[in-house]
């Protein structure tokens, strides 16, 4: 049952990013990297449903991932990215080509080994403190000069360098929502709310989020998904060894 809960996650995590993308490749082109993109698509139904869709399958990601061992769980999340691609077909009618999944199969699970290798053995693990955490700024321009070299091209290659700056920077976030989450665990909630990386989380994940529409809105979905999903365990990696 847990497994099954973990391929359903996937495959909700995979449809919600097709539907986002399919809203964002419809916009004007001229939105690319615009706050009007974020403002037209609040009024899709289609992008909305898309949100939500891919909050369910996160929801159930954490459900699979607490009852799951991480060596297992990992690797049925990260197929999210093939139920992606081919989801695409029927839904926006994007051709996929064999050596695309082929590809899919192959970078997620480089993908699941990436993330099963920063979870095991974590216990006992102590957090950076801030001064720990020019790590994350040197990410973050790394992520700023793909951005840069994305905004002076087009098409896909444009989808694809932004791609890679927005999976950056949701490492950057995951990295956060970890620190987060134990400081959750052992201190009251007002402390949570009182301390930095909360905040820092919030406008780390609204920045993945806008850049990774951004490079939906360049090209069709196979220019940007895998650029995302490789470059984010890659982040939350350099985090993890230069932080934690």
């Amino acid at each position: 049952m847990n497994i099954a809960i973990a391929l359903v996650a996937a495959a909700l995590v995979g449809a919600g990013l097709v539907l986002q993308q399919q809203s964002a490749e419809q916009a004007p082109k001229s939105y690319f990297l615009h706050l009007r993109l974020i403002a037209e698509l609040l009024h899709k139904r289609r992008w909305l449903a898309g949100i939500g869709i891919m909050a369910a399958g996160q929801a159930l990601s954490v459900w699979a991932i607490g009852h799951l061992e991480l060596s297992v769980a990992e690797p049925l999340l990260a197929t999210s990215l093939i139920f992606a691609l081919l989801l695409a077909v029927p839904l926006t009618g994007q051709r996929l080509q064999r050596s695309e999944l082929l590809g899919a199969v192959l970078l997620s699970g480089g993908v699941a080994a990436l993330s099963v290798s920063r979870s095991v053995n974590s216990e006992g693990l102590r957090f950076g403190s801030a001064a720990d955490w020019p790590a994350a700024a040197a990410i973050a321009v790394i992520a700023f000069c793909f951005l840069r070299a994305g905004w002076r091209r087009s098409g896909q290659l444009r989808a694809t360098l932004t791609g890679i700056a927005s999976g950056l920077i949701f490492g950057i976030s995951d990295a956060l929502t970890r620190q987060t989450v134990e400081t959750a665990g052992g201190h009251p909630f007002v402390t949570v709310l009182t301390s930095w990386p909360v905040y820092c989380l919030v406008a780390a994940s609204v920045l993945g989020l806008w850049l990774m529409e951004s490079s939906f809105n360049a090209a069709p979905l196979n220019a940007s998904l895998p650029a995302i999903t490789a470059a984010e365990p890659v982040a939350g990696i350099a985090l993890g060894v230069g932080v934690f």
